[in-house]
C-alpha cells in the first residue's frame, strides 16, 4: 500500500506514474451496478481478485507499463465474472498478450478525467492529510490527461490514506558502486580482455572494495571497448588476467602450422577463457617462434 512517504514522490513528481481511470468505481460500488457499463453484475470479490493477478502477471512479464497495469485493476474492478474467466484463461495460456485485456474492458471507454476532477481528487487527499500541503490546481493543470486519470483513480479506490496495489511505486535505488562493479567484470570478460576465471575473481573482488576503488574501475571499464586487462589491473590483486586474445592468437598459429588438428584447435581457444595468467603468458612464449609439435598446448591444458 502507498505510505505518504510515496505519496510525497507522487506529488512531487507531477503524478508522473500514469494510469487509466475515473472516479465511477466508488460509486457503483455503493449501488452495485457496473462500473464499467458491461452487462451484468460486478463479478465476486474473489473473482476479481484472480483478475487482478492476472495483470499482474502481464505486468511481471513487461506487457503492461505501469498505466495499463493500473487500467487492468480498474477494468477487473468493473469487468463480470464470465469476462474474468475469459481474461484469467487468455492471461494463462499466453503468458503475455495484451489483447487478453479486451474480455474484461468496457464497451465504451471512461470518460476522460477533467482538471476539476483532478483538482476535487488532490485537495481531498490534501485535506484528508494523505498526502503534505500542494498545489493542486497549478499540478493538475500541467498534468497530462493519463496523469490526472491516474490521481482520480487512485483517490477513488483508496481506503482511507492506503492506496490500492497498482498505485504503489517508489523511486528506483540506483545501483551501487559494488552492484555496477559486477557488471563491470561482465563486459569485460564479454569482449575477452579477462578470462572467464577472472571474471569470477572479479565480482567476488567487487564485494569487497570501497566505493572510490569501485567508482575508478566502473569508470575505466565504460570508457570504452576494452582491448587489454589494464582496467581489471586496478582491482586485482595479481595485477590484471591473462592474455585471452594472444593466447588464442597462439592457438589459431599452431594450427596453421599443423601442430593441431581442428578439434584441438577448439579445446585450445576454450582453455584459454580459464587457464591462468602465468600459465597464458607461457603458452603464448613457448609459441613465439615455429612450432614442431603440440607441446605448448599439453603444457596448457595440463595448467587447469
Amino acid at each position: 500500500m502507498f505510505s505518504k512517504t510515496k505519496l510525497v514522490i507522487l506529488c512531487a513528481t507531477t503524478f508522473a506514474i500514469s494510469a487509466c481511470g475515473d472516479d465511477t468505481s466508488k460509486a457503483a460500488a455503493n449501488n452495485g451496478t457496473n462500473p464499467n457499463g458491461n452487462p451484468g453484475p460486478v463479478a465476486p470479490a474473489a473473482a476479481i481478485n484472480e483478475c487482478k493477478q492476472a495483470c499482474d502477471q502481464q505486468k511481471f512479464f513487461d506487457c503492461y507499463d505501469a498505466a495499463m497495469h493500473a487500467g487492468c485493476y480498474r477494468d477487473c474492478d468493473g469487468a463480470s465474472e464470465s469476462g474474468i474467466e475469459l481474461f484469467v484463461g487468455c492471461v494463462t495460456n499466453d503468458i503475455c498478450d495484451v489483447e487478453c485485456a479486451i474480455n474484461i474492458q468496457p464497451p465504451t471507454p471512461p470518460p476522460a478525467t477533467t482538471v476539476d476532477d483532478c483538482q476535487t481528487a488532490c485537495n481531498t487527499l490534501v485535506t484528508e492529510q494523505c498526502i503534505p500541503p500542494l498545489d493542486c490546481a497549478a499540478q493538475c493543470a500541467a498534468a497530462s490527461d493519463e496523469e490526472k486519470a491516474f490521481l482520480d483513480y487512485c483517490e477513488s479506490t483508496r481506503t482511507g490514506c492506503e492506496f490500492v496495489e497498482a498505485c504503489q511505486f517508489e523511486e528506483p535505488e540506483p545501483p551501487t558502486p559494488q552492484e555496477e562493479c559486477t557488471a563491470s567484470c561482465e563486459r569485460l570478460g564479454f569482449f575477452q580482455c579477462i578470462t572467464g576465471t577472472d571474471v569470477a575473481a572479479c565480482t567476488t573482488t567487487c564485494a569487497t572494495l570501497d566505493d572510490q576503488t569501485a567508482s575508478s574501475f566502473n569508470s575505466c571499464v565504460s570508457a570504452g571497448i576494452c582491448q587489454d586487462d589494464s582496467c581489471y589491473a586496478l582491482i586485482s590483486e595479481g595485477g590484471g588476467s591473462a592474455n585471452v586474445a594472444g593466447c588464442k592468437s597462439a592457438c589459431d598459429d599452431m594450427a596453421f602450422f599443423d601442430c593441431i588438428d581442428a578439434g584441438t584447435l577448439s579445446a585450445c581457444r576454450t582453455t584459454c577463457d580459464s587457464a591462468s595468467k602465468d600459465a597464458v603468458d607461457s603458452f603464448i612464449a613457448c609459441n613465439e617462434g615455429l612450432c614442431d609439435d603440440d607441446s605448448c598446448y599439453i603444457t596448457l591444458q595440463s595448467s587447469l
